[in-house]
């Protein structure tokens, strides 16, 4: 058998593995996306439910020292 004809002969078989790897790469990546809009979902609800920091100042002014402080 000559190159041209193991090539032409082995040319369907290339074309099915290369279609199945397609889904295959295809079903991989379908998930991958269904997993990153999971994650992003619960993220957002994680980000929502965090309560805001409440903070307490005081401010003292020394006109003695014309300072002031803030705590």
């Amino acid at each position: 058998m000559a190159t041209t004809d193991t090539s032409a002969a082995l040319a369907p078989a290339v074309a099915v593995i290369t279609a199945v790897a397609a889904i295959g790469f295809w079903r991989t990546a379908h998930d991958a996306k269904g997993a990153a809009l999971t994650l992003s979902r619960i993220e957002r609800q994680r980000v929502h439910a965090a309560p805001t920091p409440h903070f307490r100042r005081t401010i003292v002014v020394s006109e003695a020292r014309s300072a002031a402080w803030l705590w």
